[in-house]
């Protein structure tokens, strides 16, 4: 019937013939299509829980779950249903929408913001370039006490040492305090303990 009439006479003819509005309609139409493969199920089930689960929104998983019981016997009320219905909404949200991963974090435990987080980054190739220079320092000197390669031991040991210092002193690194890595005070002006970068090195005042 209703797809012969128009939305208005649909609406006229509810009223007039079935004595029912038409969002009442509506509903028990949504009701049928729902249960259109099941229609033994709907004289076990509340009224007002029909309604709940003829709603589109309403995940099929919940439909499957009321019917389950009913068909075993067990009754199911409309505020039970709605319990469904909102934590199978709530699981699909979070399935849809992950949690976001928390914040990468300094040595000290603070969180590190975006806007320097590439910084930080670069502190795994600072600490492959001291592991590096260490273990030339280290094998270096068992070459010396050997005495078999003649190469200029000290002059190796010395520069791979200053490469070693000169790393050092950018590291390690943590987010200023201060300006929480913003690199500006509550002013707007140029965070002095960081100098407007957003983080401390070893070597900061």
């Amino acid at each position: 019937m209703k797809s012969t009439l128009h939305n208005k006479n649909f609406a006229r003819w509810c009223e007039s013939e079935v004595g029912i509005k038409k969002t009442t309609a509506y509903r028990y139409l949504s009701i049928y299509e729902r249960f259109s493969d099941n229609k033994e199920i709907v004289s076990k089930l509340d009224p007002g829980v029909l309604m709940d689960l003829s709603v589109k929104s309403t995940p099929q998983m919940v439909v499957d779950k009321v019917v389950e019981k009913a068909e075993s016997g067990e009754q199911v009320d409309s505020r039970e249903t709605k319990r469904y219905i909102a934590e199978a909404k709530q699981r699909e949200k979070e399935i849809a929408t992950p949690p976001k991963p928390d914040r990468p974090q300094d040595k000290f435990g603070n969180d590190i913001p975006e806007s320097i987080e590439s910084r930080f980054q670069l502190e795994d190739n600072l600490a492959a370039i001291k592991l590096l220079t260490a273990k030339i320092q280290e094998h270096t000197m068992i070459l010396r006490q050997d005495g078999i390669v003649k190469i200029d031991h000290q002059q190796m040991i010395d520069r791979s040492k200053w490469i070693y210092d000169e790393v050092d002193r950018h590291h390690p690194i943590f987010v200023c305090k201060t300006c929480a890595g913003a690199g500006w005070d509550t002013f707007s002006k140029r965070c002095e303990p960081c100098k407007g970068q957003g983080w401390i090195l070893s070597t900061s005042s």
